[in-house]
Order: structure tokens, then sequence, then C-alpha cells
């Protein structure tokens, strides 16, 4: 049995495309562990995705109420019941297989 502690490790990170390739690099001062999440949002235009090593075996995702919920917070905003709702939904869909569009369904059912 692995009796491995786990670690959270948060923050946040201001970056630029500098290069304007698409892709910024966030350079790390420890190993990423295998078992982790990482989420992104473009403050330009409000689009978010986390994703994880494919060790840790989950998926790529988009997830547009992560933006949602920056875009408000920056507008200066109250975020919503239903927002929340709907970003716990996408992070459920990440980890269920074949499971997709649950936050657009909380959205919907709102």
């Amino acid at each position: 049995m692995d009796r491995t502690v786990p670690t959270l490790l948060s923050g946040t990170h201001w970056a630029a495309d500098d290069n304007g390739d698409g892709e910024v690099r966030w350079p790390q001062n420890h190993p990423v562990p295998d078992l982790s999440v990482w989420a992104v949002v473009d403050l330009d235009t409000g689009k978010a995705a986390a994703a994880s090593p494919a060790a840790a075996g989950l998926r790529e995702t988009p997830f547009p109420d992560l933006g949602d919920i920056a875009t408000t917070i920056i507008a200066g905003e109250g975020v919503t019941k239903t927002q929340v709702l709907a970003l716990g939904a996408d992070v459920l869909g990440a980890v269920i297989p074949f499971a997709t569009g649950l936050g657009a369904g909380v959205r919907a059912a709102s």
C-alpha cells in the first residue's frame, strides 16, 4: 500500500506568451507530481482549461465555467451559485470516464 502523504501546492503565477507561439511555460523548482491537476485561465479571452501529467490518467479538459468565474471576478461582480455548481460539474466530468458537458447541464437546468 502506498502511504505517500499528498501535498497541496497552490498559487498564482502570471505569465505571458511573449513570442506569440500560443504556449506559456512556467519553470518549476520541484518535480511535477504525477497526481496533480493544473488549471489555467487566459485573462484576455476568459477561456480556461485544466490538465494533469499523463501518469495521472486524466485527460486535458476545457473548463468554460472557470473562465466565466474569472471574468466575473475581474469585472468586480459576485460569483453565483450556478457558476460554482457548474464548475464543480466540469471537474467531475474531468475525472469520470465518458462524462462530458456536465457544467453545461447545470447551467441549462438553472
